[in-house]
């Protein structure tokens, strides 16, 4: 009797863990279920905030109805319309909320922050993230690197482009082609065409495919460099890489084209922009004329000049100074070839 009771203590005492574990179990369901729900909410809602493009104020909105926490993925898209916004600096203002919630900003979110400050022109805040994004054991990437030279390279900050630069290759990373576009780009800013071309090259030997932004900055390093035959090789290289050439390309070759005095491949030029209707704007008008210019063709530089009125475009110091300069040339033209004739006249 003894040894059944004991026994039928036990298979109670069983039934009572069995219903323990049963309810644990249930509760781990419900648990795992809200979980799942909660992450759903969040994804759509940061695919909603993502699709605000650059107004911040509906995004915000979003993520402040939320039903749930906001994670780093909500947080990351927020900052993401902020930096496309005029002001692109409002990505700083997510951090202090995040601290609130507790939720660790992580690689993304630098990057974020460090691409808004090359977008705004403020590289301090750039380097602040920067820092404490290594202060927080975060390895920085490709993108990280890049943004940082962006931003140094907007700032006209060649030192620290050339720096962030070597550093990211020390790090054991390899650059890729946003990478180079910006370096070539800062060194041709900074007035050191020679060493973005040479960079340029370095790109090309590594194989990493030049984009349009790379062959603009190396073709009007080699106008700087004053290389206008090298200037056209390099948008023959373009065209056979199959990439499409923008204003900023045509413009600077016709730029080229007046430092050869080849007037006739300018206007070539001009054709193509037409072709691929690219609106002309001021700088274009201004290579155009120039060209005018350097080969003595006042009334075509006039005639240049009256279009550019034409389509609203306001015409800069160096629109009126050069066509002035193309004027007096024909002015001095004709008083010399006067002179020339009344001389013609006197020996008869």
């Amino acid at each position: 009797m003894g040894a059944l009771r004991q026994r039928a203590r036990g298979v109670q005492h069983g039934m009572r863990i069995s219903a323990r574990a049963v309810a644990d179990h249930a509760n781990g369901i419900r648990c795992d279920r809200a979980h799942s729900e909660d992450v759903h909410v969040l994804k759509a809602c940061t695919t909603q905030i993502r699709q605000c493009g650059a107004d911040w104020m509906k995004a915000l909105k979003v993520l402040e109805q939320l039903p749930v926490e906001p994670n780093v993925f909500a947080y990351n898209a927020l900052m993401t319309v902020m930096k496309n916004t005029d002001c692109p600096e409002r990505a700083f203002d997510v951090l202090p909320h995040m601290n609130r919630r507790r939720v660790s900003p992580d690689l993304v979110s630098y990057n974020t922050l460090i691409s808004a400050s090359a977008r705004s022109k403020v590289p301090e805040r750039g380097a602040e993230a920067f820092e404490t994004m290594q202060q927080q054991r975060l390895t920085p990437d490709v993108i990280t690197y890049s943004s940082l030279i962006s931003s140094y390279e907007k700032s006209m900050r060649l030192d620290l482009a050339t720096r962030a630069f070597r550093d990211m290759q020390q790090s054991g990373l390899s650059p890729n082609v946003y990478t180079f576009s910006t370096l070539i780009t800062a060194c041709e800013k900074n007035m050191q065409p020679e060493r973005a071309l040479e960079i340029f090259e370095a790109m090309r030997k590594q194989e990493v495919r030049p984009n349009v932004i790379a062959y603009n900055a190396s073709i009007a390093a080699c106008v700087k460099s004053e290389q206008p035959d090298r200037a056209i090789s390099l948008f023959e290289a373009l065209l056979q890489q199959k990439l499409v050439p923008d204003i900023i390309t045509y413009s600077t070759l016709i730029e080229a084209c007046s430092q050869s005095r080849d007037p006739q491949r300018a206007f070539s030029f001009l054709q193509g922009m037409r072709r691929r209707r690219l609106s002309l704007d001021v700088y274009t008008y201004n290579s155009l004329i120039v060209a005018c210019d350097k080969t003595r063709q006042p009334i075509r530089a006039i005639e240049f000049f009256n279009t550019m009125l034409e389509q609203r475009l306001v015409p800069n110091m160096l629109s009126y100074s050069v066509l002035i300069s193309s004027c007096e040339s024909a002015v001095a033209d004709e008083i010399c070839a006067n002179r020339a004739r009344e001389k013609t006249c006197l020996a008869a």
